[in-house]
């Protein structure tokens, strides 16, 4: 197997992370265009900010399934991190 060639573990894992930030991602816009208490019509029983939520839950536990495929030379310390995030933000309590 060369470098370039991956599992069908490893795509599957890929395949889900790339699922799992683009379901996120279009909850973000949803919630951008119509608000956090606004819904899709089809779900009227489920706020773009559950669902949001629940993506969001979904996509940490696939970032958990592809621990085994991340390179830890790059984990820094967690609250590193969300001050890395948070210098990036303008309007969020540092």
């Amino acid at each position: 197997m060369s470098s370039r060639e991956l599992t069908r573990a490893e795509t599957e894992r890929l395949a889900l992370l790339s699922e799992k930030a683009s379901a996120v991602s279009q909850c973000v816009g949803a919630i951008l265009q119509h608000g956090y208490d606004s819904y899709s019509p089809s779900t009227p029983d489920i706020s773009n900010r559950r669902r949001l939520s629940q993506e969001i839950e979904e996509l940490l536990g696939v970032i958990v399934v592809m621990d085994r495929d991340l390179d830890p030379n790059v984990a820094d310390n967690p609250k590193d991190v969300i001050a890395r995030v948070l210098k990036q933000s303008q309007h969020q309590p540092g």
